[in-house]
């Protein structure tokens, strides 16, 4: 991000309108991506983390650090950890996997000064994390009657056949005041920029 960039977070809620079932397959499916979500942010710092050690250990003993390139075949470290969970974790699109391991990894990092002497314990993510999602699969708009929407790319498209889902889920985005309908609008517009985002279900609402 630039520097002197505004940032603006906002909170929406959002009412489910179709695209992954009924109301009731849709929370089965988002429930079962927070489970997931929290694997995957779990299982990057431990990668992240064994990579750490295997490097300090290396220089140890050989003087010399890892290259990361040489081991893994990648330039950066989230390019091997993303090569490690894409198997296990199909139902990701990659864009949002990607973005749920760059979310870990920056924790990861800020941390390890402390993780790495034993200062303090490795960074852990509890139940219910909300589902992160990279920009490009978060689509506002406004239906033909002028009504807030948004669809929300959440399955890839090897879950979505599997399960015979045509299109991608598509909520209602409730404007509870002015701020959030300008802000939807200059979204709209191109005046704001949509950047990573995120859908977390919480006091019996979904919220984007």
């Amino acid at each position: 991000m630039s520097a002197g960039m505004l940032t603006k977070v906002m909170k929406f809620t959002i009412r489910y309108i179709e695209g992954c079932g009924d109301f009731y397959d849709m929370q089965h499916v988002f429930w079962d991506l927070q489970k997931q979500t929290r694997s995957v942010l779990n299982k990057s710092i431990q990668i992240a983390f064994d990579w750490d050690y295997r490097n300090r250990e290396s220089y140890r003993e050989t003087g010399e650090y890892l290259d990361v390139f040489a081991v893994t075949g990648y330039k950066r470290l989230d390019g091997h950890i993303y090569d490690c969970l894409k198997k296990e974790f199909p139902d990701f699109t990659g864009g949002n996997l990607n973005a749920s391991i760059q979310t870990a990894w920056k924790k990861y990092k800020s941390s390890k000064k402390g993780v790495l002497p034993g200062k303090m314990s490795l960074p852990s993510y509890r139940s219910n994390q909300p589902l992160i999602l990279h920009k490009s699969n978060v689509r506002l708009s406004k239906d033909a009657d002028g009504v807030p929407v948004v669809e929300i790319t959440v399955l890839s498209n090897k879950y979505k056949k599997e399960h015979g889902l045509a299109s991608n889920p598509v909520f209602e985005v409730l404007l509870n005041d002015g701020t959030q309908r300008a802000i939807f609008d200059r979204v709209l517009s191109g005046e704001y920029k949509l950047g990573q985002c995120m859908v977390q279900y919480e006091k019996r609402k979904w919220f984007l």
